[in-house]
């Protein structure tokens, strides 16, 4: 005869036999951001750009020339970068920033917005693994300390966040 314990035993590992889970993603499949630097930045013989200081206070001391909406000028040379690996070939960054003091944004091409505390910037990371370098550079700092402080995301996530603060 059997006894009533070792059907009900037998039931349970049945049960449990039969539930599915879905295994969880593998870390892999993640984006991943690592060895996130920001402070000054230099620019090797062949171009490369690469932080040369981490940091995030420094003097405001002009580093280099760059072209401001098409005029050259001497300015501080900044920015960050970063190692990432991500699913998928092309992935898009979304940044916003926050400064203490009002600035005007402007590429080397053309002058964007005046007068601005804040505002946001993207770009796209090409193939699944690399290296992101973004330089950026600041010039006729005068008066009192500038402070900005930038985060990114990726699909609404953030994936860092850093803080500059330039001393005149």
């Amino acid at each position: 005869m059997i006894s009533l314990n070792r059907i009900i035993i037998r039931g349970v590992v049945l049960i449990l036999l039969g539930c599915s889970t879905k295994a969880p993603p593998k870390a892999a499949q993640a984006f991943e951001v690592s060895a996130l630097r920001s402070g000054l930045l230099e620019f090797r013989t062949n171009g490369d750009a690469y932080i040369s200081q981490t940091g995030n206070q420094f003097p405001y001391v002009e580093s280099g020339r760059c072209v401001v909406a098409g005029n050259e000028n001497n300015c501080l040379w900044h920015g960050f970068e970063f190692l990432y690996r991500s699913p998928v070939q092309s992935t898009l960054i979304e940044c916003k920033f926050e400064s203490n003091r009002t600035q005007d944004r402007a590429s080397p091409a053309r002058y964007g917005e005046a007068n601005v505390t804040g505002g946001t910037f993207s770009f796209v990371l090409q193939g699944r693994s690399g290296r992101y370098v973004r330089p950026q550079y600041t010039t006729g700092l005068k008066g009192h300390p500038f402070k900005t402080t930038t985060w990114c995301s990726r699909e609404g996530v953030e994936i860092f966040r850093f803080t500059l603060t330039l001393i005149p």
